[in-house]
């Protein structure tokens, strides 16, 4: 789960959230999917490149990540979004995997 403190919090309803918890590794497959249909759905454009890539995609599934609503994530200010599309793309594309791995090996290399 990767913590995000908010710069500047947003509101969500009543609730004010001051950081999100993105625990991008407990999303299933459905989730994926309901993200998928809830961009389509909206009418949001994505990247001809493909959905993982689309900035919309990254907003959803960070929504659904967080326990928020995607509107709440699209009212994020560039700053904030930035870090939230990180953490989200690094994921998608399993960089955060790779930076694991990485530190570990180094982590290795340290105690040998």
């Amino acid at each position: 789960m990767e913590k995000i403190i908010l710069e500047q919090p947003v509101k969500e309803g009543d609730k004010e959230i001051k950081e999100l918890n993105l625990d991008l590794e407990s999303l299933t497959t459905q989730d994926f999917i309901d993200a998928e249909k809830e961009l389509l759905f909206s009418g949001e454009a994505f990247s001809s490149m493909g959905i993982e890539s689309s900035l919309s995609f990254r907003k959803h599934i960070a929504a659904k990540s967080a326990g928020v609503r995607a509107e709440t994530i699209g009212s994020l200010k560039a700053k904030d979004w930035v870090k939230v599309s990180s953490a989200t793309k690094g994921f998608l594309e399993g960089t955060a995997l790779a930076e694991l791995m990485e530190s570990l090996a180094g982590n290795l290399k340290k105690s040998v």
